[in-house]
């Protein structure tokens, strides 16, 4: 048993299967989660942490025989789903892209600054609400 996951044997083959395939699936949905309104907070995922809640579906995916592996998820997915909740890749939008200048002679590449507004403390929002989440 790793990462808390049972492995198959003969004689609970099938409901150890089912099993997998809804763990897959509730692992998969936290990954949604994460990415929309779970701002970003592990502590919403199954697994605690990016790496080894992807490393866990990698084994739960991997663990399925070729012909009943589940075609809702593959595992290129899962990977992508890896390089999308990368702490990097939150960032990765607030850095300036270098810009190529029209007309530029010279080749040289220019940054510009990426223009955000936000509203720190929204006044339509009531902070005592449970809708509310916070990550820490």
């Amino acid at each position: 048993m790793e990462h808390g996951i049972p492995t198959t044997t003969p004689t609970d083959k099938a409901p150890d299967e089912r099993y997998r395939y809804m763990l897959l699936d509730r692992l998969r949905t936290d990954c949604e989660y994460f990415l929309g309104a779970g701002n970003r907070c592990e502590k919403y995922l199954w697994a605690g942490s990016v790496g080894t809640h992807i490393d866990t579906m990698l084994e739960i995916y991997d663990s399925f025989r070729d012909e009943a592996r589940p075609e809702w998820i593959t595992r290129e997915q899962i990977e992508a789903y890896r390089k999308r909740m990368n702490p990097q890749t939150a960032t990765a939008a607030s850095n300036p892209e270098p810009i190529q200048q029209p007309g530029s002679a010279t080749g040289k590449l220019k940054y510009e600054p990426l223009q955000i507004e936000v509203e720190l403390f929204p006044e339509n929002i009531d902070w005592r609400t449970e809708n509310n989440v916070k990550c820490n």
